[in-house]
């Protein structure tokens, strides 16, 4: 009897919070769950949130300091409601939980292990790594900015990318990818069931690579935006691609310069050393479409060499950090790490000095 009398008190217990904070604040999570009314969170504070920490954010709670989640892998952090950002703080969440959250801000996101259910994170430089999301967006919304993602599943997410992108080995499932990427490194990642599989800008600038990536049921892999006169930077090598209704769709328009001349009249995309499903050469032209804008693109794809055989995706000790690629053409696996015994690395060092010296020794005696 007493302790159903004390129940009403326990499901009441949690701390309010409203107002201006300043200073350094630690949430935890004897306190929780903390509701947040409104307020917020002054310039140079800093709102840290312990392992079990729960909040609700009720209305957008403004933010001009740095937040850190600190959850642990047995204790998570849980968000819900709307944050939003007015500094150029970080924000670092670590094993989080985000349940129809809503983040807004022109600082850099760092995201590790994060569980994300309907949540949309809008930032400037994100940092992903190890993290689910369920349905929501991510975004990364400045020119110069840098979107970078490793071991992440995303299922009916849209993806949103302006600057960089550096991507691997994350899985994609009907997802929305819309990207004007200035350059890109995807390497070992899966887009599947979407209707566009990865959205790539093929004019982007510094080197960029599509590299031992599986494209599986989409309506279209790859829809590339492409610029007339423009050499393609671009490197897509021992890709799958799989079954879809066009492999690639390019779309771009005609550069002029200054004087009205147009800078070229014809765009070369070099695809080689990928794996096609078995179509044939008239297969796969007829699975790619120049998609045309107002003025004709004339648009090139080179398909020479196919691979024969399907690449076999593997993952080395039990990690996600490399990829094991049998049969891979030499011009890839110069790209794997090589793996040097001890022994054999010590044998070299020595080798290299006796004959260091014997060079030394040859030169004296000339002189």
């Amino acid at each position: 009897m007493g302790l159903f009398a004390f129940l009403p008190y326990l499901i009441l217990a949690q701390t309010l919070i409203t107002g201006v904070i300043e200073g350094n604040q630690t949430w935890t999570a004897a306190g929780s769950p903390y509701q947040v009314t409104d307020g917020i969170l002054k310039y140079g504070s800093k709102l840290t949130l312990e392992a079990g920490t729960k909040v609700a954010f009720k209305n957008e709670f403004a933010c001009a300091g740095a937040i850190l989640s600190k959850g642990t892998e047995q204790q998570n952090v849980i968000m819900t409601g709307k944050l939003s950002l007015k500094s150029k703080k970080n924000v670092e969440f670590n094993y989080t939980e985000l349940q129809n959250f809503y983040l807004e801000t022109d600082a850099d996101i760092e995201m590790n292990h994060v569980s994300a259910e309907e949540s949309v994170i809008i930032g400037y430089n994100l940092l992903v790594k190890d993290s689910e999301f369920q349905g929501g967006k991510l975004e990364s919304r400045a020119w110069i900015n840098q979107f970078s993602m490793e071991n992440c599943n995303l299922d009916g997410c849209e993806i949103a990318v302006s600057g960089k992108i550096i991507w691997k080995n994350n899985i994609f499932d009907r997802c929305n990818m819309q990207t004007g990427s200035e350059s890109y490194r995807i390497t070992g990642n899966t887009f599947k069931n979407a209707i566009v599989g990865l959205h790539i800008g093929g004019n982007s600038r510094g080197s960029n690579t599509l590299i031992s990536n599986t494209f599986e049921d989409n309506k279209t892999h790859i829809e590339m935006y492409v610029v007339e006169g423009y050499e393609q930077n671009i490197r897509v090598e021992n890709n799958i691609f799989g079954k879809a209704t066009s492999a690639i769709q390019i779309k771009g328009f005609r550069k002029t310069s200054r004087d009205g001349r147009h800078l070229g009249d014809k765009v070369s995309v070099p695809f080689r050393n990928n794996y096609w499903d078995n179509r044939s050469a008239t297969q796969l032209q007829t699975d790619i479409i120049d998609a045309e804008d107002d003025i004709k693109l004339v648009a090139t794809i080179v398909t020479e060499p196919q691979l024969k055989e399907k690449p076999v995706m593997k993952v080395i000790d039990n990690q996600k950090d490399r990829i094991a690629l049998p049969n891979v053409p030499p011009i890839l696996k110069q790209l794997q790490d090589p793996v040097i015994s001890p022994t054999i690395e010590w044998i070299l060092k020595v080798g290299g000095i006796v004959l260091l010296g014997f060079f030394i020794q040859y030169l004296t005696q000339k002189i």
